[in-house]
This record gives structure tokens, C-alpha cells and sequence, in this order.
């Protein structure tokens, strides 16, 4: 005798809500493959599945997947009508459907234990409960005191239509009587039958096929955004001598949404646009409008923040899980060909194919998906301009532009080489070897082929970099009366002669080539004085007025021990 148990914590909520109890007597059940799939590194994937359609009629499909809200496509030689629903459908218990708790028990006859133990045990036959709550989720969104009614209630009540009811079970004993039963009730559910099926609320898709120009069979072709599937790229930069690298993409693909089967996989390497990505279709039966109306206006507030702040609120835009461009201004970047392209679909977006693949669910795949050698420079390089920048943009300091207190910069050993891959180098980690001993790890951001790449080594503990300023007329009261002063975009401004500089020590005991950036903020119109030459400079898009910010570069050899000091001298409407 075969005795389950089951506790009635573990259960999990049955889905009382259907459209219909059985399938149409004439609708045929129906299987899609799964030929291809696109894998953006954010989780979104794009499916692209077949089903084969004999014959003109109705069909029906039981693997309904959640799509993104505007991608749900079909294209086929036959005239398809489709339509979504809920059915009671039997399916195996495996690894692909585990066991779910008393839902498992529908149809059998079983022995029920309550949590009251003066309650004696029940005996009988577990039923579906069909008793649905109610369809309408929009309702609870209506104001009866409103005067314009609309079915999109401006904030819909995420908690009372959201939640399912309290799951109940109905239950025939042998004496002919029903009992509904809740789950805060059961204490555990036995059966002596075997439990190797259940049946269950799933969502499918009907198929309504009609012939098309004298034709009655042919296929239906799937195209749909959904999520589960994703890619992670990681890159090894092996240096080989002191002129000559190696780099290696390797990549990981995680697959928790259906099994893959000689499924042809790309791995696609750019920003997707997607603008719906939190937004499930209401093609899918579980997908309420309430929740529906409930994501698109989540969406809305999303997109009044980025339109106000400039920044994506979206976690789905991280540079780890999207792309981050670098930016070439390095004049290390000279000698090298930074206009190529990627090849196959532009500069933007890319599609790698690695073919066919075998992967379950839960599984994870590894493996490299190229090779390439190439020249590079190995540079120290300080970003100065991040840290002066910051300071800009505290508005905080707008009343003292003084940086008094000498801001230290870091310094990093950095590898600059031309991407050798016949595809993007994309947003990921890239690990830095020689001679199989770790160096260091940093981030390597979307490089085109031939275009430059930048990868930090490791940072410099024996090069210092510091920046200060400071105004020179300090004696600001007894000046007051000949300063001179702006109104701009109502606020009032001083005009004040600043001094900016910048220290670089070298402590290592050989030369170095420093590559360093920085910016100075000054008066529109007049440029600042610079006691030594930069190597490169221009004014940066930002809006900075009334002033304007000037970004430098300078390419500084430093001999053993030596000291560089820079000074930029200039004039800023300071904020008052």
C-alpha cells in the first residue's frame, strides 16, 4: 500500500478561475518546437517556435508561454484566428511539473487530518473546486462617487483583485455528502492511490485555421519576447610578450525557462530597446487587467523619471546586463584604426551564432566563442576628470568653487589594444593573465572590431595624482562693491578668478608615460591659461551655464622620482 503525505503549509494555491472545464470535443492538441532562440545578456529572450497544422480546424496548445506586451507575432501560409484561455489539463508529474501539495490529490480518494484535533478524520473524494471568483478585476478600480467612469481606473488596487481568494477544496464522501474545506483547515491529505498525474488550471492557445488560397496545411510560426533564458560573456587578456596579447570570449548561458532541444542559439550583443519588457501581454490567461493597467502605469512613472532626471529607473538597463560605449579620447588610441564596424547586423547590435544546443532547465552551459591576437600599449592612465566633475556637480559647493583640500586621484596600469574579434567586445569582465599568474580584473566595455579597447590591470600604489583649487581674491568683503555680478535663470552669480592644480609625483624608479584627464569650469568665452600644454582639448556638450567645462588631456612622460606640476589659471561665474 503506497501512502503520501502531504502538510498543508507546503500547498500551494490552486487557480479557481476558468474560462472552460474541458476541451472542445473537436479541437485537436497540438506541440510546438522550438527551432531558435535569441539571448539578449538582460534575460529577455526571442523565441521563434513552429507547430505543424495538418488540416483546416481547430487546434489547441497547452505550453502557452508569458509573452512581452507587444511581440507576440505569427505569420503562416493558412487563415489563424488565435484565442487564449484557462482548461483543466492533465499533465505527468516529473521534473518538469514537481509535485505541487494537495493539488496533486484531485480525483482520488483520500484521508483528511484537520488542525482541530478534536475534528475526526474525513474520508472521501477530492474534487476541483470550479466556483470562480470574480472575472472583472477592474472592478475594485471603480469609484461609485466618481463622476467619469473609465475602465482605466487611474490606480488600480494592487492587493484586492491581484491576490486570489482563499484556496478551499471540495470534497465527496462516501455517504453522498460535499464539504468545502479551506486551507488553513487541513492539517496533512493521505492517499493510498498512486499519485503520478495531476490536474490542473493551464493557460492554452486555440488555434482557428481555415484554408488560404486553396491551401489546408502547412505550419504556424511563433515570434514572441519572453524571459528566462540569458547569457553572461567574460573575456581572458593574455599577454604573450611585451607587444603581443591574446584575448578569449568565453560565455555562459543559464536556461531557466523551458528545455532546449537542438534549439539553434545567437547570443545578441547590444542595448535592447525594449520598451514593454515590464509589461506582460494580456494575451496570457493568468495576466489580468488589473495587473495589466497596474505594469503600464508603473511604466508611465518609470518614464517621467527617466524624462525629468536623465536616468533609467529600469533595473533592466544596468551596463552589466545591457552595454557601456567606451569612449576613445585617449590619444594611446593613435595608430590604430578606430573606424571599423561590427559586422552582420551595424555598429549597435549584434547576432552571434554558436548553432544548435542541447540545455534543461536549471542547467548552465560554458564555453568559448573566440580567439584573437593583437598588438597593445601598456600605459598608466588617471581619470582626474571624474573627480573634478563631481565636485562641479554638487551644488552644495556652488557658493565655495574652492577644492581646498588636494583630491587624490587614482592611478591604474591599463592594457589599450584594437578589438581582434570579428564581433563586438561587449559589456563584461575581462581578466588580465601573463604566463598563467592573475593580474587583475576589471571591465571591458562594447568595442567595435578594431576599434580601441581599454582593460585596468591593477591599481598604482607608487604614482600620485592630486588636484586643488583655490580663489584668488580672498579678500571678498572689502571687494564687494567691484565685484562683478550676473543674473542667470533666477539666480545671481559672482564673477571669481580661480586657480586650479595639478600634482603628479612619480616614486617608481623607472619611466613612466602617464595618460591623464581632467576639465576645467571657466567664464563662456574665455578660455582658461595653461602653464603646460595639453595634448588634447575641447569643450565638453554638457550644459554648464553660464560657464562653459574644458576637458583636457595630457600624454606626460615622467622620469625616476620626478614631479610635474600643472596650473590652469582662469575666470568662473560662481553661484551666490
Amino acid at each position: 500500500m503506497l501512502r503520501v503525505y502531504f502538510h498543508a503549509g507546503l500547498m500551494f494555491a490552486v487557480l479557481a478561475a476558468t474560462t472552460g472545464l474541458n476541451a472542445a470535443e473537436n479541437e485537436k492538441n497540438v506541440s510546438a518546437t522550438l527551432p531558435s532562440v535569441a539571448l539578449f545578456k538582460n534575460g529577455v529572450t526571442v523565441v521563434q517556435q513552429e507547430i505543424d497544422i495538418p488540416a483546416v480546424g481547430v487546434y489547441c496548445w497547452n505550453d502557452v508561454p508569458p509573452t512581452v506586451h507587444g511581440t507576440f507575432f505569427i505569420e503562416s501560409d493558412l487563415d489563424v484566428e488565435i484565442q487564449t484561455a484557462q482548461r483543466l489539463t492533465t499533465l505527468p508529474i516529473d521534473a518538469k511539473n514537481p509535485p505541487r501539495g494537495v493539488a496533486d490529490f484531485m480525483g482520488k480518494q483520500v484521508t483528511v487530518r484537520f488542525h482541530n484535533a478534536e475534528q475526526p478524520p474525513v474520508q472521501g473524494k477530492l474534487l476541483e473546486n470550479t466556483v470562480s471568483r470574480e472575472t472583472n478585476s477592474l472592478l475594485s478600480g471603480f469609484s461609485t462617487s466618481s463622476v467619469n467612469r473609465s475602465v482605466y481606473p487611474a490606480y488600480p488596487d494592487p492587493v484586492s483583485s491581484a491576490l486570489p481568494a482563499e484556496t478551499s477544496y471540495k470534497l465527496e464522501t462516501a455517504d453522498g455528502r460535499y464539504l468545502f474545506l479551506t486551507g488553513q483547515q487541513i492539517l496533512s491529505v493521505e492517499t493510498n492511490e498512486p499519485v503520478t498525474e495531476r490536474t490542473e488550471n493551464r493557460p492554452v492557445m486555440i488555434f482557428h485555421v481555415n484554408a488560404k488560397e486553396g491551401k489546408t496545411a502547412g505550419k504556424i510560426r511563433l515570434f514572441y519576447l519572453t524571459k528566462g533564458v540569458t547569457w553572461a560573456p567574460s573575456y581572458r587578456v593574455d599577454l604573450l610578450n611585451e607587444k603581443r596579447l591574446r584575448i578569449e570570449q568565453s560565455a555562459l548561458i543559464r536556461n531557466e525557462w523551458k528545455p532546449l532541444q537542438d534549439t539553434e542559439i545567437s547570443l545578441v550583443s547590444g542595448f535592447p530597446q525594449i520598451e514593454s519588457a515590464q509589461i506582460l501581454s494580456p494575451l496570457y490567461p493568468p495576466q489580468t487587467l488589473q495587473q495589466f493597467f497596474q505594469q503600464i502605469l508603473q511604466h508611465a512613472q518609470q518614464q517621467a523619471y527617466r524624462n525629468r532626471y536623465g536616468n533609467d529607473y529600469s533595473s533592466f538597463t544596468s551596463n552589466a546586463m545591457t552595454q557601456q560605449a567606451a569612449v576613445p579620447y585617449s590619444v594611446a588610441d593613435t595608430g590604430f584604426d578606430t573606424t571599423g564596424l561590427s559586422f552582420g547586423e551595424g555598429p549597435d547590435i549584434h547576432y552571434n551564432n554558436i548553432g544548435k544546443r542541447t540545455l534543461d532547465i536549471g542547467n548552465t552551459l560554458s564555453f568559448s566563442t573566440g580567439k584573437g591576437e593583437t598588438d597593445y600599449q601598456r600605459v598608466l592612465e588617471c581619470d582626474l576628470f571624474r573627480l573634478v566633475l563631481n565636485y562641479y556637480n554638487n551644488r552644495d559647493n556652488w557658493r565655495n568653487p574652492q577644492i581646498t583640500d588636494q583630491s587624490i586621484a587614482d592611478v591604474f596600469d591599463v592594457l589599450k589594444f584594437p578589438n581582434p574579434l570579428p564581433f563586438p567586445m561587449t559589456t563584461a569582465p575581462a581578466a588580465v593573465t601573463e604566463k598563467s599568474r592573475f593580474l587583475g580584473q576589471s571591465q571591458s566595455n562594447w568595442v567595435n572590431p578594431g576599434q580601441v579597447a581599454s582593460v585596468k590591470i591593477t591599481k598604482v600604489m607608487n604614482v600620485r595624482v592630486s588636484y586643488h583649487e583655490r580663489i584668488t581674491d580672498t579678500d571678498l568683503d572689502s571687494n564687494s562693491n567691484q565685484l562683478t555680478r550676473l543674473s542667470f535663470r533666477s539666480y545671481s552669480y559672482i564673477l571669481r578668478p580661480i586657480t586650479g592644480t595639478i600634482e603628479i609625483i612619480n616614486q617608481r624608479n623607472e619611466e613612466i608615460t602617464l595618460h591623464l584627464n581632467s576639465c576645467f569650469h571657466h567664464v563662456i568665452g574665455k578660455p582658461p591659461k595653461i602653464d603646460l600644454s595639453p595634448t588634447k582639448q575641447s569643450l565638453s556638450v554638457r550644459d554648464y551655464l553660464p560657464n562653459d567645462l574644458m576637458e583636457l588631456f595630457w600624454e606626460l612622460p615622467l622620469k625616476p622620482g620626478e614631479k610635474k606640476t600643472i596650473t590652469i589659471t582662469g575666470t568662473r561665474w560662481v553661484h551666490n
